[in-house]
């Protein structure tokens, strides 16, 4: 009886280790795309594939999906000091969000780049403007290839396309880029900027005299 239940437990346990390991492993893609038309209409949206492709969650970026409500009055003053001090920790908690990804840098490497393609179009109506428009735009998006580059994986060479237009002021961009990542390496990476950015509270020691 109690080497049945003992095999019982150590087949479970088994079957536990094996699932766990199954869902660390298991790869994260990232879907990400940025689009601004002739217009400056921003429209950005990104989905997020893991557990082997059963589970698919996304959302749109910008313009983000919100409701807004309206107040008058005392109350729209004490929304706006809210709204101000919300801001203010806002900009502190990026502030720390900035200097945690920068700590843990080394670990973006675990993202591996699959595909990247960045499109655009620039002109000013001149010709020889919209050219040197272009080619500054060129080096623009070579400097945050390179960037990108140096903190991820990158698999692929990436598109990195400028077309002048010399008979219109023009300017469209579309970015479209796709990563992956194993679902425990991001996991791991989110627990170590989550505890970076709460930071070692500082113990300060009292001593006390022996009266002895």
């Amino acid at each position: 009886m109690a080497f049945g239940t003992l095999a019982s437990i150590a087949l479970f346990a088994g079957v536990l280790i094996i699932v766990l390991w199954a869902v660390w492993i298991s790869p994260v893609s990232i879907h990400l795309v940025l689009q601004v038309d002739r217009r400056w209409a921003v429209t950005a949206a990104v989905a997020v594939t893991f557990l082997y492709g059963r589970v698919r969650v996304t959302r749109d970026l910008w313009p983000s999906s919100g409701k807004t409500t309206r107040t008058g009055g005392r109350t729209a003053d004490k929304a706006g000091e809210r709204d101000r001090s919300r801001s203010g920790r806002t900009g502190g908690d990026a502030g720390r969000l900035f200097r945690a990804v920068l700590r843990h840098r080394r670990d973006f490497r675990n993202i591996h780049l699959t595909s990247f393609r960045w499109r655009s179009i620039v002109g000013t109506g001149d010709a020889a403007e919209s050219a040197i428009l272009s080619g500054l735009a060129h080096q623009v998006k070579t400097f945050v290839w390179v960037l990108l580059a140096s903190w991820t994986t990158a698999e692929r060479v990436p598109e990195l396309t400028v077309k002048p237009d010399f008979r219109a002021p023009n300017f469209t961009t579309a970015l479209d880029c796709i990563a992956h990542i194993r679902l425990g390496d991001a996991m791991l990476t989110a627990i170590k900027i989550a505890y970076a950015m709460r930071g070692r509270r500082e113990m300060s020691w009292t001593i006390i005299p022996s009266r002895a």
